[in-house]
């Protein structure tokens, strides 16, 4: 079953602007445990660091579909049980396409994943882990600038 707990409209397609100074983002966090899935980027363009699992909606895709598409693409997973925990304006995160600023919706798994048995795309992802709060806050210089935007607006760092 699928919770879609707190989205403001589940079926809206974001229509994405690659011009304009804002994208949107999304990413999903926590286990039954309360860690974090972190990965480690592969792509040289963000230098090896920590990061959520993150991705861009594609023009015409809901949010919900793009969290689905990324997840399988980057590794693997059907994501079956999720819910938007929190969702977060204009937070300030240059990507790779040069964007200033992005629209984050933060998605909680409600099952578990067993990263051990995750076949990942090294192409986007050198490793993953699961990390606790504590360290997380420990390795917060090792993390993309987008994570980092978005887990100090959760209060995290």
């Amino acid at each position: 079953m699928i919770k879609k707990k707190g989205f403001k409209n589940e079926k809206r397609k974001i229509k994405q602007c690659w011009e304009k100074s804002s994208h949107n983002s999304f990413c999903f966090i926590f286990n039954e445990k309360k860690e974090m899935l972190i990965i480690k980027k592969s792509d040289p363009a963000y230098s090896k660091k920590y990061s959520v699992v993150d991705g861009h909606v594609e023009d015409g895709e809901t949010i919900e579909d793009a969290l689905l598409r990324e997840v399988f693409e980057e590794m693997n997973l059907n994501v079956s049980e999720y819910e938007l925990i929190a969702e977060f304006e204009n937070l300030n995160d240059t990507c790779r396409y040069g964007v200033s600023f992005h629209d984050w919706h933060v998605f909680k798994i409600n099952h578990k994943i067993e990263i051990e048995k995750i076949n990942f795309d090294k192409e986007e992802i050198e490793s993953l882990q699961w990390m606790d709060i504590n360290e997380i806050q420990k390795n917060k210089e090792f993390f993309t600038s987008g994570s980092k935007s978005m887990l100090s607006a959760l209060n995290i760092f």
